[in-house]
Formats: structure tokens, C-alpha cells, sequence
């Protein structure tokens, strides 16, 4: 079974990630630091489709004892372990897979926005894979009274699922599909990944689920609820009296707070989120380069054009000339 953890051990929090390196040879290196360290290396995938489902996997190891933090956004979380051992947390609650002895798949449901943690082990050497679903995809396709749709409607609900053979065999040929170029490389990958989500769906129907517990949403740490309202408010102007205020603390503390805890300024973070949002939605082609300054707070297109440059090494320009990649490299922790 997987292993629901309430006692968590403090490690280093890192907010910020960046993927770099070249298909196969790949790191994930903290951002925002004056020095970045290489966290995890190997293989990684990123791919979203029919903007509703998200692959992420790796066949990786991770290098430094760390708890990397951010805000997942409502979803169906299937999450295939073939190899090590994974443990992360939504909200105040914890998992740990061990495939030790035998594959792990667990599904977990996300109705609401929620603080995301990963923790990162010195060594491990993993082999993993996570879809995460929108629920509407999924509620469009629901005929009314099938058991997933109670599944759905309990946020925090999780079941762990009998690993059937055939799973790390689609696990396996997805993985190895870290770079995806041709059409019909995407639609072997797509068609694969739905294969697996039919039969976890399918699996899912079948299992008892297990409901989440009663206790308070409030117990987790505080920079963890700082950092998902964050998230959850990047679309509209944040300033330190505000975000004080909101946590009953002193700018000062607020300021000396997250310094301390992730080695980050707040105005730091905020900027790094909304130049990633803005070259997400460049990469994908929904904004122009102007809409992208104004939406990620900058007056002047010049000014978000140099902050963007010094941030990710390439203009906004030369992002939106390109052609949409299959990969999406974001604040990845896979």
C-alpha cells in the first residue's frame, strides 16, 4: 500500500526549478539563486495535449536531500512508479511509494487548487510517470452515474491500483518517447496514454477509494500557504502590505520569512512565475509578445523583453517565432 506519512521531516524548500540540458542527458537545477544546483539528471518527459492532459515522467537520478514546492491545480493524478521511491504531498497530507517489490500506480483526486510538495532523496535512482487529467475532459465524458463521478467529486480522495503487467509495458514505451517530433510520434504517445488512463478508469471503478480524513486543512507550513496563494493571485497586482496582511505578519517577517525559507525575495518569485507563465502561453502561441509584457506586469515591452532574456537566455521574440515543441519545459520536478 502506499504509505501516508503525517510526521514531516524538515528539508531544504526550493520554489523555483528550471529543466536544462539536452534530451537524455537533462538536469533540473534550482532558479532564482545566486548559485543553481543540479537536484536531479537522466531522462525526462514533458508533454501536455488537447490542453487537458499532462505527461511527466523520468528515468532519473536525484542528487540532493530537498523539498521542492508549488501549486497544483485541479486534476485526476495517476501516478506509475516502476523503479524507486517517490514520496510528495498535497496539502497536509503525504505519500510514499516504494517499487521495491512490485510496481506502484495510485490515483489521487485534486478538486480544488493545492499546495504541492516533492520531496527529492540523495541517490534515488527512479523510474516514474504522472498524468494529470482536467476535470472537465473527464466530466465531459462521464454518462451520469458511473463510480468515478463520486471519485471526483471528494478532493484529497486516493486509491492505490493493482499493477497489471501491460501498465509497465505503456509506462515503458511512453518514457522512452522523451522527444516527440513527428505527428505520428505524438499520436502513438497520445494513443498510448489513453489506453493507460481507460484502464486505471476502469480499475478505479472497481476499487473501494479512500476518503480523506477530517483533519485541518490549516496545518501545513505557512510559506507553503504563501506560496499557493501566490499562485493563485499572479493575475492581479501582489504587494507586500497585501500579502502581510493576508498572513498576519509584519513585511518585515514576511520578507525575512521566505528569505530564510527558500532563499528567495517574494518580489523575486513573483517576477520568475509570471515570465514562466508568459513563455508558456508564447511557446504555445496564445499572446502576443505585447500581451505577454502587460499580462506578466511590465509597462514597457523593452523592459519585459530584457528581464525575459536574463531569465530563460533568449528573447520573447525568438520564443514566439517558434514552432510549438512537443516538450514543455517548466517548474518540473519529475
Amino acid at each position: 500500500m502506499a504509505r501516508v506519512v503525517r510526521n514531516r521531516e524538515r528539508r531544504r524548500k526550493i520554489a523555483l526549478t528550471e529543466q536544462i540540458g539536452e534530451p537524455g542527458q537533462q538536469q533540473i537545477i534550482t532558479k532564482g539563486n545566486s548559485a543553481n544546483t543540479v537536484l536531479v539528471e537522466g531522462q525526462f518527459l514533458n508533454y501536455r495535449y488537447a490542453d487537458a492532459i499532462a505527461l511527466q515522467g523520468s528515468i532519473s537520478t536525484e542528487l540532493k536531500e530537498s523539498e521542492i514546492v508549488s501549486t497544483a491545480q485541479p486534476c485526476l493524478n495517476l501516478v506509475f512508479l516502476l523503479s524507486g521511491k517517490v514520496k510528495f504531498g498535497f496539502d497536509n497530507r503525504e505519500f510514499e511509494l516504494c517499487a521495491a517489490e512490485q510496481p506502484k500506480a495510485i490515483v489521487i483526486n485534486l478538486a480544488q487548487p493545492t499546495t504541492f510538495r516533492r520531496t527529492l532523496l540523495a541517490n534515488n535512482q527512479i523510474k516514474k510517470l504522472n498524468i494529470a487529467i482536467h476535470p472537465d475532459w473527464l466530466k465531459h465524458r462521464l454518462s451520469g452515474d458511473e463510480p468515478i463521478a463520486h471519485f471526483l467529486s471528494h478532493h484529497l480522495a486516493c486509491c492505490e491500483l493493482p499493477f497489471a503487467e501491460n501498465m509497465a509495458k505503456a509506462i515503458s514505451t511512453i518514457l522512452a518517447m522523451s522527444v516527440c517530433g513527428s505527428l505520428q510520434q505524438k499520436l502513438q504517445l497520445e494513443c498510448q496514454s489513453h489506453l493507460l488512463i481507460a484502464q486505471c478508469l476502469n480499475l478505479l471503478n472497481e476499487q473501494n477509494f479512500e476518503r480523506p480524513t477530517s483533519e485541518p486543512h490549516h496545518d501545513y507550513h505557512k510559506i507553503e500557504q504563501i506560496l499557493s496563494y501566490i499562485d493563485a493571485n499572479l493575475h492581479q497586482p501582489l504587494d507586500l502590505t497585501h500579502l502581510a496582511k493576508r498572513f498576519s505578519m509584519s513585511v518585515s517577517n514576511l520578507q525575512r520569512h521566505f528569505k530564510q525559507a527558500l532563499n528567495l525575495t517574494i518580489s523575486g518569485y513573483i517576477r520568475h512565475r509570471r515570465l514562466n507563465i508568459a513563455k508558456i502561453q508564447l511557446e504555445r502561441g496564445l499572446i502576443s509578445v505585447t500581451e505577454a509584457a502587460y499580462e506578466a506586469g511590465y509597462h514597457h515591452p523593452s523592459n519585459f523583453t530584457n528581464a525575459f532574456k536574463r531569465t530563460f537566455g533568449i528573447t520573447p521574440n525568438e520564443i514566439a517565432q517558434k514552432p510549438l515543441l512537443s516538450t514543455i519545459k517548466g517548474n518540473s520536478a519529475a
